[in-house]
């Protein structure tokens, strides 16, 4: 079994949590420990924590949503004093923490709508760097993380003539596992 399950109840403030959870010590007992790093997730009541980013993330399903409404639905939302936004996915650990947490379709604060194929990150602490030039054969920018399924972003117009400037996680079970894509927002 890969993973454990620690649960700390009662009423403290959150200061005493975040010290508990600081105090966390992990030991493997088996007799042949499988070597490699561990990650420990922090599961509140009502949102989660990645210590490898230090933010909490909260997964809101509401089916048939625009980007642009979840969006501003996001930044209307505050947890424990830090204003909500669509998240910013900087590492595979950061994505496979989300993934793992919603297990569907969301959308991530990446637009390339201002320029297209500049793709950049909108929303949170990382709004206005830019992480992809291009499209599906485009290139990271400096490096940085992306996830995007094969031949992603596409830019695919719509009938109503728009194009795809805001992305998402993919669910589909035709694409990469835990891999993003571009889709349109009729809100807009």
């Amino acid at each position: 079994n890969d993973k454990g399950e620690m649960v700390f109840s009662g009423k403290a403030p959150a200061a005493e949590y975040l010290q508990a959870i600081r105090n966390v010590f992990y030991r493997n007992l088996a007799e042949r420990p499988t070597p490699g790093n561990r990650n420990l997730a922090v599961t509140l009541s009502d949102a989660d924590y990645l210590p490898y980013t230090g933010h909490f993330y909260r997964y809101i399903a509401s089916q048939g949503i625009w980007w642009t409404a979840a969006r501003d639905q996001a930044a209307a939302m505050t947890y424990n004093g830090l204003r909500g936004y669509l998240t910013t996915i900087t590492s595979q650990i950061e994505n496979d923490f989300i993934w793992d947490k919603t297990k569907g379709v969301g959308w991530i604060g990446a637009s390339d709508k201002d320029v297209e194929g500049v793709w950049k990150w909108v929303t949170g602490p990382e709004a206005g760097t830019q992480f992809w030039q291009g499209n599906g054969s485009g290139s990271p920018v400096n490096g940085m993380y992306n996830n995007w399924n094969t031949g992603e972003p596409n830019n695919t117009q719509k009938s109503w003539g728009e194009g795809e400037n805001f992305a998402h996680i993919n669910m589909n079970p035709s694409t990469l596992p835990r891999s993003w894509n571009d889709l349109p927002d009729r809100s807009d």
